[in-house]
């Protein structure tokens, strides 16, 4: 976060946590999209390139869960 990387969005997923998706600080738009879940101080890479299936109650949205962060529908959720 020290490198202020390009906030492109935020939002709740499905356990309430709120996430921020930002541009990698440095490869910008040609590296997946970076979840941040402030609350758990932690930063993970998407596999996504864009925002386009980051909504609330998508499937495809991240999740921090027992110490792993995992796409929404590998929880079940």
């Amino acid at each position: 976060m020290d490198f202020k990387p390009n906030n492109i969005g935020s939002v709740i997923n499905q356990l309430g946590q709120v996430i921020t998706f930002v541009e990698h600080p440095l490869l910008g738009d040609e590296y997946p999209v970076i979840a941040v879940f402030h609350e758990f101080e932690m930063a993970v890479n998407t596999e996504f390139f864009d925002m386009d299936d980051m909504y609330p109650g998508s499937e495809y949205l991240p999740v921090y869960r027992d110490g792993e962060v995992k796409c929404a529908w590998d929880f079940g959720l």
